[in-house]
Formats: C-alpha cells, structure tokens, sequence
C-alpha cells in the first residue's frame, strides 16, 4: 500500500516508476498487491524516488496483520525423548502449551517432575525450577499420546559407523504406539535419520502425519539455541 500511493499522490504511472527505478512494471504491480518482495536495492530506490522511508513498508504490513493476530489456544503436545532435543522443546513448547515428556527411564521421569533437570543445560535448569511450565513427565507413552494434538519425537538414533546403519527402531516404537491410539495428530521427528527415512516409513505405515524437521542444537546449550 505505501507504493501504491506514493505513486499516485505523485501522479505515476507504474510504468513512469518502472522506469524512474528500472525495476519492471510487472514487478511493481506485484509488489503494489503485496505479492513480491522487493530486494534491498529495489527497495531502496523505491523509497529514493517516492520519498518514504523503507521501513514503513514492513511497519504498515506488520501492523495490519497484528490486527487480524488472536491469541492461539494452548496445544496438548506429546514429547518423546527428555534428551537434549526432547526436553529443550518441552521446556519450550511448555511456557505456553500443555506438553507432557514421555520417557522410559522413570528417574528421569521422577526429576522432570520435581523440576530437576536429568541433562545438564543452564536455561533448561533455571526454566525447571524457576519458571511457570505446563510440564509433566510420564512413562506411559500411550496415555500421552492419546489426547495430544501434536506428538514431538526425539528419541536417541545410535549410528554403526561399521554397518553404516541408524537404529531407528525406538521412533518406530513411538510411531507405533501413536497410531494404535490417536488418528489425527501430526508426528514430527527430531531424531537423526538416514536421507529418505520419512517417506520411506510414511509408506510403510500408510500415513501422511509424519513429517522431519531437523535440530541443529549444542549440547549444554539446547533451551538457548532452540
């Protein structure tokens, strides 16, 4: 919109502006309908030759779309793994969500819920222990699993550098037991796996839910980098 009428109030054609900031005309009625982006020297000789500042593009967009925001309603997330992917999204995910950490191993159970961190990262701590979470820990993947609206899997994928072989065999489980007890829910795997593996094992268990969205996180500093 700032475009649109700079360039009228100065009586343009589009065309007079394309060629006042050789920048196609096609590209400036795109950019005019909110459909193209323009590059940083296009901008700039955008605001160069109608006189704004470049910022007020992205001021005016962001404020119309604040307007139409609503507060989302909090989600039940299911995590699978309190490792330093699982329980670094949990802590995350749980500031504003509902999430419950499955593990099979129950000290680590027992911990989260006394809000003491089994990993050691100092923002993962701190939020442990002094922060407001909507976390709770279980073994009971199935319970977990059932009501959630989204399920997290981040559960630990050893690699044999001999064999050249990842054992996925643990988010297999999880996989598993999520389609035994809830239909809808997205599956997200966290965990490292060999190229091809979700479309290879969304066919296997004829599903289109589970999807791979890769962590690059450092051990220690996990809640930080997330």
């Amino acid at each position: 919109q700032v475009v649109s009428s700079k360039r009228k109030l100065l009586n343009l054609t589009q065309q007079d502006l394309a060629d006042k900031t050789d920048i196609n005309r096609s590209l400036i009625s795109r950019i005019e309908q909110n459909t193209y982006v323009p590059s940083i020297p296009q901008l700039m000789n955008l605001s160069s030759v109608l006189d704004f500042s470049p910022q007020s593009m992205f001021v005016e967009e962001s404020n119309k779309k604040n307007k139409d925001l609503t507060s989302p309603s909090p989600m039940n997330i299911a995590v699978a793994g309190t490792g330093y992917v699982g329980l670094s999204i949990s802590v995350l995910l749980a500031q504003h969500n509902q999430v419950t950490s499955v593990d099979i191993i129950p000290e680590k159970v027992e911990m989260i819920n006394n809000h003491i961190s089994p990993i050691q990262d100092d923002y993962i701590e701190d939020y442990l222990s002094k922060h407001e979470l909507n976390l709770t820990a279980t073994q009971n993947g199935l319970e977990a699993y059932k009501s959630a609206e989204l399920i997290i899997i981040a559960v630990p994928t050893n690699y044999d550098s001999n064999q050249n072989f990842f054992d996925t065999s643990a988010v297999e489980s999880v996989i598993e037991e999520v389609l035994t007890v809830n239909d809808h829910a997205p599956m997200i795997i966290k965990s490292t796996i060999p190229v091809g593996y979700t479309d290879k094992i969304n066919k296997k268990y004829n599903t289109n839910r589970i999807l791979f969205s890769p962590e690059f996180l450092r051990e220690s500093k996990a809640l930080y980098d997330n």
